[in-house]
């Protein structure tokens, strides 16, 4: 009996590649920005910068927002590449600070 992994099975599948800022996976351009947001200080400021991302007005390419309070970090997967200045304009307008 086969296991998975075992032998030439996986040999032709890609990898995962980091490049310009995203990963290729299975042939698709996964791009993955990082603010860092200040101002956030518990669950509901997360809750709230996690809104206002996968709300951005005009932009359906946000996949997935992941928030971090400790780090104070927003992590946004997009299905294609958007401008920088939107997303930290959607935080701003949430009430936090987006630094460089």
């Amino acid at each position: 009996m086969r296991h998975f992994g075992d032998g030439p099975f996986l040999s032709h599948l890609p990898i995962n590649l980091k490049y310009k800022g995203g990963l290729k996976m299975f042939g698709k351009e996964k791009i993955v920005k990082t603010l860092n947001v200040e101002g956030m200080s518990c669950m509901h400021c997360v809750k709230k910068v996690e809104t206002a991302l996968k709300g951005v007005k005009g932009v359906k390419g946000v996949k997935s927002v992941k928030v971090n309070l400790e780090n104070k970090t927003a992590e946004v997967t997009l299905k294609e590449d958007m401008d920088l200045n939107v997303l930290k304009k959607a935080v701003e307008d949430a009430g936090y600070e987006v630094k460089d």
